[in-house]
């Protein structure tokens, strides 16, 4: 029977490293894993940092700032479709006009389509038609600054 004290790898950052150590004089004890640092890039401290809005048809275009989600890098913001039953946005990051973030084609209907930017002229939006009033949960992403 195997015993190990691993880490609990749910709050470990992906770039931390361990060293494991386990050696003859060691039977009978179970495999230790030590965390050598903690690893921190520079992006990583400015992305906890960094803001996303919602700009679209239900909001006159303007811009509606997200609120953090439930995991790390989750943003949320709930829209209400308008009375043409028909709901479009796209997201600026640290809501600047300048720096769109869009799906790679016009009217995306699809959740996993890819995402283009931050870049400024992006002008492609994503779609969800449904009953006007209707509250839909816009959520974006960003893992490792993508």
């Amino acid at each position: 029977e195997w015993e190990a004290d691993f880490p609990d790898w749910r709050t470990i950052d992906r770039k931390a490293k361990f060293q494991v150590t386990m050696g003859p004089e060691d039977v009978g004890q179970p495999i230790r894993y030590e965390q050598l640092l903690e690893v921190e890039d520079a992006d990583e401290g400015a992305d906890s940092e960094v803001t996303y809005s919602v700009t679209g048809n239900f909001n006159s275009w303007s811009e509606d700032r997200m609120v953090a989600g439930e995991v790390p890098g989750q943003h949320v913001l709930y829209a209400e479709v308008p009375s043409t039953g028909r709901l479009e946005w796209r997201f600026f990051k640290d809501g600047d006009s300048e720096q769109v973030l869009c799906p790679a084609f016009p009217e995306c209907t699809k959740r996993t389509a890819e995402i283009l930017g931050p870049a400024k002229a992006l002008s492609n939006s994503w779609v969800v038609n449904a009953a006007p009033g209707v509250e839909v949960r816009i959520e974006l992403l960003v893992a490792e600054g993508r």
